[in-house]
């Protein structure tokens, strides 16, 4: 949840509308679900109006508040340059929330994935197998370390609890 959030304050979604935040279920190896995460955001940055996003990723909202100097500036511009500059050099000052009640999180069946596992996701197929599993420590390390050297673009390696894929 703190990733999200922590994606949209640094300003990643600045990218443009085809940039993707989401979050995804694996189950037994299969993607089971994904939820874009920008339909629940809403970002406040000083000087502008709260912003939503729609479906596809899309900026709603974001005006220049009245007297806050922005006003001037023309959309392209605001986007293109001015709110990046301010997320950049304030990210502290952004606030952004998601409302994490309106996900329908689907129910998961056992066995889920232990605190010392980790799991293989090809993002091309949509697949996840756990590696790794019964090493021990320095093993499961210098497995992990092969593994990375021969991941292709569309492959990543998560454990359990925060990962980022960006």
């Amino acid at each position: 949840m703190r990733a999200a959030a922590r994606y949209v304050r640094e300003g990643k979604w600045i990218g443009g509308p085809f940039d993707t935040c989401e979050i995804r279920v694996y189950q037994h190896g299969e993607l089971v679900w994904d939820q874009s995460v920008y339909p629940l955001t809403t970002v406040k940055i000083p000087g502008f109006t709260e912003f939503r996003f729609d479906d596809q990723g899309r900026m709603l909202g974001g005006l220049p508040e009245p007297g806050s100097g922005y006003e001037r500036f023309s959309e392209r511009d605001l986007e293109g340059a001015v709110l990046p500059e301010l997320v950049n050099k304030r990210p502290e000052e952004v606030r952004v929330t998601i409302d994490w009640d309106d996900l329908a999180w689907p129910q998961l069946e056992p066995p889920l994935l232990s605190k010392d596992a980790c799991v293989l996701i090809d993002l091309a197929d949509g697949t996840a197998h756990h590696v790794g599993q019964g090493l021990a420590e320095e093993e499961f390390d210098e497995h992990i370390e092969e593994l990375e050297e021969e991941l292709n673009d569309d492959q990543r390696i998560v454990f359990y609890g925060f990962n980022s894929l960006v």
